[in-house]
């Protein structure tokens, strides 16, 4: 977990124009005691993390100073089905790129073997219309990241195949395909 640590870190740092953007003096890591009850998914290749995203669930994020004014903000009709997307981090190499996509299809898929109805994340400005192809939705609320500055909100309704057919989403065949494997159907939206 460290090494991922040190990824979220560098990635951060980068954005940030600095060096070094970990907490105390030697720290260069940002491992958070949320990351215990989180699934943390990394893209590596040859021994290298390249990437990585963590998913927690909302009710967990409360409890994180970091994502409890994500939840807070938008308040979520049910906790216990939301889950929030966060530590996205890839580091500017083709490689890297390469191997997030796949990286992200995967915790999409986990999104809905933990039974989520809907994900939350924030992303900066700019990267919005990435995220809005594949369904991303902006919730109109807004939070300060003490590293990042402001941070757009976004919500994924992982159940809305009419929004993920008309965002033409890879995701829609991801969805597709685990709905008719477990026997069940999305909700029309």
């Amino acid at each position: 977990m460290q090494d991922v640590g040190r990824l979220r870190n560098d990635v951060r740092a980068a954005r940030a124009g600095q060096p070094h953007a970990g907490g105390e003096v030697g720290d260069r890591t940002v491992v958070d005691e949320i990351d215990r009850c989180s699934l943390v998914f990394v893209a590596e290749h040859q021994g290298r993390e390249l990437a990585t995203v963590r998913l927690s669930r909302a009710i967990d994020a409360l409890g994180d100073s970091h994502l409890a004014p994500l939840i807070e903000a938008v308040q979520p009709a049910d906790l216990a089905v939301t889950v929030v997307v966060s530590r996205f981090a890839v580091i500017p190499e083709r490689q890297a790129r390469a191997l997030a996509l796949p990286m992200f299809f995967q915790a999409y898929r986990s999104m809905h073997l933990v039974g989520a109805r809907c994900a939350l994340m924030t992303i900066h400005a700019t990267m919005v219309e990435v995220f809005a192809q594949f369904g991303w939705k902006q919730t109109g609320e807004v939070v300060h990241d003490p590293f990042a500055g402001e941070m757009q909100i976004l919500r994924h309704d992982l159940l809305d195949m009419t929004l993920l057919r008309a965002a033409d989403s890879p995701l829609a065949s991801i969805a597709s395909d685990f709905f008719r494997h477990e026997g069940r159907a999305a909700t029309p939206r």
